[in-house]
């Protein structure tokens, strides 16, 4: 199994069913779609597995006013790091349902810049 590694608020905001899509600059790989993931939050020096979701789906935004109507659905606020700029190429929309946050958050080791890492075995509940 393999987890995503999100950065806070954003990964708790993902477990706890609030952000409903997870904006990157590429589409999710197709062998991650329908398919349980963990979620690591990172804040930098420490990083936690708290949950998981599922990736249902994914789209391209068309542009700026594609990407402010939908505020609500991804919670990137403006003029923020995250924000879209029109000097982006392209910025994609996971969508994600059913929602997960551990009762007790695991610590992860995160083994490389990739945001996909696979869950070790020794982390039971997820293997």
């Amino acid at each position: 199994m393999h987890a995503l590694v999100v950065r806070e608020p954003f990964a708790t905001l993902i477990v706890m069913g609030h952000k409903k899509v997870e904006t990157r600059r590429y589409p999710p790989p197709k062998d991650r779609l329908y398919e349980r993931i963990g979620i690591v939050a990172c804040n930098g020096s420490k990083s936690y597995l708290i949950g998981s979701c599922v990736i249902r789906g994914w789209f391209e935004y068309s542009g700026r006013e594609e990407w402010d109507f939908g505020r609500r659905q991804h919670l990137i606020q403006p003029n923020t790091e995250y924000d879209w700029t029109d000097t982006a190429s392209r910025r994609f929309g996971w969508l994600l349902s059913i929602h997960e946050m551990d009762e007790q958050a695991t610590p992860f080791q995160i083994v490389s810049p990739n945001p996909w890492q696979k869950i070790p075995e020794e982390i039971k509940q997820w293997t």
